[in-house]
């Protein structure tokens, strides 16, 4: 009987997954050892074939996630549609010449992303800045703050996450309408000593109102994530009111990241209004990404997707 070897070798992985981290001897050799890190978030990680992106990187390193059925909190693994989705984030958010835009289906996994991620690296590298984030309705923006905001950055590491301690600043405040956090972060100066930097989070609801969509206005942002856009009520006030949050004078100096699932149940003029916006999106400075339905619906070990088993199982769901 005939042995048939399989000489094609599956490519190599492009994460090996996170490598522990060292045992620090002295104060001054972990800080070193951050200071690559966060280089690393800034610049990028890997060559070639597995180079990641700086955003990407602290998504795999740092990241925790809330897993939907289980609630099992869990790290990231690598999936090629979180690359197609960061890497123009992180691009948008260090070049600041557009924002962007996301229209996918649901599961994807991008709030884990806007609502989780976003904020923790903007915070993390801009440790003075403020983030704000909002969602269609108030009970999605408040799941998605307990969800994705707060497992991500309180299970970040315990060298470089927020001082969750009242005595040295952190603030809390939780109403019906909005959810804010002033967050400590030890940041190491040029000097090599520490001094305590204080970032802002806001998490509102604003489609109740007329008045509620204009809750950022006003507000000098670094980045923001609106979740679930197109169900917004009042997407077009939202997105008027806050434009200049992300501006110095003429200069754009803040990303904003809305996405959406674009759903059986949305409106004649939910679509309308969508299609509107995609249309304007060059003008307001939007480029939009179409996050194709088999992104990452079936994917082999290495996280790589499988176009047409994805394209094949819509097809037999359909």
């Amino acid at each position: 009987m005939a042995t048939i070897i399989d000489k094609i070798k599956k490519p190599a992985p492009k994460w090996a997954g996170i490598k522990p981290k060292p045992t620090f001897k002295t104060t001054l050799e972990g800080q070193k050892w951050w200071a690559n890190e966060k280089k690393r978030w800034r610049e990028g990680y890997g060559d070639g074939h597995a180079k990641l992106s700086g955003m990407h990187y602290f998504y795999l390193t740092q990241g925790w996630l809330k897993d939907g059925s289980s609630g099992e909190i869990i790290r990231p693994r690598y999936r090629d549609c979180d690359e197609w989705i960061i890497n123009p984030i992180h691009d948008a958010f260090w070049n600041l010449q557009n924002h962007i835009g996301v229209v996918k289906r649901r599961e994807i996994g991008l709030t884990s992303i806007g609502a989780g991620m976003l904020p923790a690296y903007t915070m993390r590298m801009f440790p003075s800045s403020t983030f704000a984030m909002t969602s269609c309705d108030q009970p999605r923006i408040f799941k998605a703050f307990s969800d994705k905001t707060e497992t991500f950055i309180k299970r970040m590491d315990l060298d470089i996450r927020p001082i969750f301690d009242r005595t040295v600043g952190y603030k809390e405040n939780a109403t019906r309408q909005q959810v804010f956090q002033k967050l400590p972060w030890n940041v190491a100066r040029e000097d090599g000593e520490n001094e305590i930097q204080y970032s802002e989070l806001f998490a509102r609801e604003t489609g109740d109102s007329d008045d509620s969509a204009k809750a950022f206005s006003g507000t000098r942002l670094r980045a923001g994530y609106y979740d679930e856009f197109p169900l917004h009520k009042r997407k077009a006030k939202l997105l008027g009111s806050s434009t200049s949050c992300y501006m110095k004078q003429t200069e754009q100096s803040g990303l904003l990241l809305w996405g959406g699932t674009v759903e059986e149940d949305l409106t004649a003029d939910q679509i309308n209004e969508l299609q509107t916006l995609v249309r304007q999106s060059q003008l307001l400075k939007f480029n939009v990404i179409f996050a194709s339905g088999w992104w990452g619906l079936k994917m082999d070990d290495n996280g790589v997707s499988d176009e047409k088993a994805g394209v094949d199982w819509i097809n037999f769901i359909s």
